[in-house]
């Protein structure tokens, strides 16, 4: 069966669903240290860098740990890029979504109920644009 032009393939949700268990965990890790990042790909990347700068300076955290962290932030960016070039249709609306919510001033999570709520959301835009692109191949 061939694969049909904006469907994405399960190869392409996978590593969509890989670069989310990837952040999640990063962000996991971060608040261990009381380090807490934002929701959202994009949004963490522009802010972990500064945040490990910073637990490096007051020493708050683990030599080890930042190379791993630093390690793991290099997968994240190769899933990113893998996604990039599949053709993942979801992207240009989470894009949009991410835009909404950030000029609301929204992706800042100020409680663990919000944070999962905006998780929640998030994963359905993603179903819905999955769904959409499963309609519109029809």
């Amino acid at each position: 069966m061939p694969i049909q032009a904006g469907v994405p393939t399960p190869a392409t949700r996978q590593l969509v669903k890989m670069r989310i268990m990837q952040t999640n965990a990063l962000r996991g890790i971060m608040s261990e240290f009381g380090i807490e990042l934002p929701v959202g790909h994009s949004q963490l990347l522009k802010a972990i860098q500064a945040e490990l700068a910073k637990a490096q300076q007051e020493d708050r955290l683990p030599a080890d740990l930042v190379v791993s962290v630093q390690e793991q932030l290099k997968r994240v960016d190769a899933l990113h890029e893998d996604i990039e070039h599949s053709g993942h249709p979801e992207r240009y609306l989470l894009a949009f979504v991410y835009g909404q919510l950030g000029e609301h001033d929204l992706l800042r999570v100020r409680a663990d109920a919000e944070k999962f709520m905006l998780l929640a959301a998030l994963n359905l835009v993603e179903c819905v644009a999955y769904v959409g692109a499963q309609l519109q191949s029809k």
